[in-house]
This record gives C-alpha cells, sequence and structure tokens, in this order.
C-alpha cells in the first residue's frame, strides 16, 4: 500500500502565501492543498449533516486531506471557531507548526491519518484493521498507554459493529485522539525496555547491562531519543524478529517522519 500524506493550507482566500511558506519546510512525502475556510465549513457541514446523514463509508471518505494547518491569515476567532468540528482530522495552525514539537506531532499525526485513510480507501477487511492496529502498538504507547488500552477492547469487539466501515470511522477517531496526546520521555522509556526485552535471550549480561543504561541515560535526559533506538535497531538486524520488524515505532512508512522524530530531542 502506497500514500503521500496531503496537509489542507486553510485559508480566507484563494491567494495566500502561506503555501509558499509551508512548502519550503516541508519534509519528503508531504504534499500541500490549497482550503479555503468556505470549503471547510462546507465538508463539517456536510460530515454533520443528518437528512440525510452520511454512511460509514462516505465518512471515511469524506475528507481529501490528512491534516490542517491554519495559516496566519485566518482570525484566531475563526480558528477557535474551526478548532472542534473534526477531531478525527489533524489541526494546527502556522505558528505552532513552526515550534519543533508540534511540528513533530501533528506530522506524525498526518502520517499515520494518511496511511489509515489509504487502508480504508481499498477493500476493508478485519485482518488488514487488525495489522495495522498492531504495527502502531508501540507507537501509541509512546503517546498514552491508558488510551492504547482503552483501544484494546475496541479492537477486540470489531466483530460487534454493524460493518467495518463503521468500525473503522471510531477507531479513526480514536487513533487521532491518542496521536493528539504528546510523546513523553517516560512512555519512550517504557517502550524502549519492552522493546529491550525481546533481545535478552541472546545478549549477554555485559550486553545487556549496557543496552539498560543506554536506555537509562535517555531516561535521564543524558541521550536523544535517536541513541537506544539506533541500538535497538542494530540488535534487531542481528537477531531478526518479524514483529518487531512491523512496529511503526522503529520502521516509520515515511523515513522523514523517523527523522524529525529523532531530530526532536527535549521529549
Amino acid at each position: 500500500m502506497t500514500y503521500s500524506p496531503l496537509i489542507g493550507v486553510l485559508t480566507a482566500q484563494s491567494r495566500d502565501s502561506a503555501m509558499t511558506r509551508l512548502a519550503a519546510g516541508l519534509p519528503s512525502g508531504f504534499r500541500l492543498k490549497h482550503i479555503t475556510v468556505q470549503d471547510f465549513t462546507s465538508l463539517v457541514n456536510r460530515e454533520h449533516a443528518q437528512h440525510p446523514p452520511l454512511t460509514s463509508r462516505q465518512k471515511l471518505t469524506l475528507w481529501p486531506v490528512n491534516g490542517i494547518i491554519v495559516s496566519q491569515q485566518v482570525s484566531r476567532t475563526e480558528y477557535e471557531s474551526l478548532s472542534g468540528p473534526a477531531p478525527s482530522l489533524p489541526l494546527i495552525d502556522e505558528t505552532a507548526i513552526a515550534r519543533p514539537e508540534q511540528r513533530q506531532q501533528f506530522l506524525e499525526s498526518v502520517a499515520v491519518r494518511a496511511e489509515f485513510d489509504a487502508l480504508c480507501d481499498g477493500e476493508l477487511t478485519a485482518n488488514r484493521l487488525m495489522q495495522f492496529h498492531t504495527c502502531y502498538k508501540y507507537q501509541l504507547l509512546a503517546h498514552s498507554q491508558p488510551l492504547y488500552r482503552q483501544s484494546g477492547p475496541l479492537v477486540a469487539g470489531m466483530s460487534d459493529w454493524p460493518s467495518l466501515e463503521a468500525f473503522a470511522l471510531a477507531y479513526r477517531s480514536k487513533l487521532m485522539e491518542i496521536l493528539s496526546c504528546p510523546a513523553t520521555r517516560e512512555n519512550h522509556t517504557n517502550v524502549l525496555m519492552h522493546i529491550q526485552g525481546y533481545f535478552r535471550p541472546h545478549l549477554s549480561g555485559q550486553q545487556r547491562q549496557a543496552l539498560a543504561a543506554l536506555i537509562d541515560n535517555y531516561r535521564r535526559g543524558e541521550l536523544p531519543l535517536s541513541a537506544p533506538v539506533a541500538e535497538l535497531k542494530r540488535y534487531l538486524s542481528l537477531y531478526p524478529h518479524s514483529w518487531l520488524s512491523s512496529q511503526r515505532y522503529l520502521f516509520p512508512r515515511l523515513p522523514s517522519v523517523a527523522e524529525i522524530s529523532l531530530q526532536t530531542e527535549d521529549l
């Protein structure tokens, strides 16, 4: 499955220099699309229309973008009125995306949303939905352990939903809710320790101690996240594990997202 995340740039008029400003700093693999406030409002109204209501399939494929950046041209009042209508769509303003932590979180959410939307564009199966959830286990845990645990019963009850489309709609909302929580150093440390456990049978006592010390140095803020991740990936190359190799936490679908994440060292 191939996909290219598409970000809508929300502007009050058809012409806005925000497209040029934002395109200059966009990582590889991401694209921009102009959206006016009028277009955005129309899509929101259509999504929540009751007469006639959209089907789950129509709601899954309604949005032509995977996230929204609100340009400086849009007033604060307009922005605040737009912040609530589409909770499953990553939304950020042009000022906030200039901040490294918020930029990384937004682009990560957009990339995940794009992958899930691409999945929904094709033939939905329970197996494909389950595989998606499994691949994102550690990435979601890095954002929120309590919310990730809530997603377990949701996925386990997939067959109880009237359709896979209805389940996918609810799951996407939960997915975006989890990713809206900033990843923390504590959660990253927990994930790193979980992954470390897979290599314990293969490592000597000295190697285990060195790896544990590396993770602990990250926990104390003495090393960037890239250090323990690189070491874990090195051990994975030596001791292959198919389930770990499928984890987006270690191998995001877009390399540019991994680079941004690992460069945000103050999480």
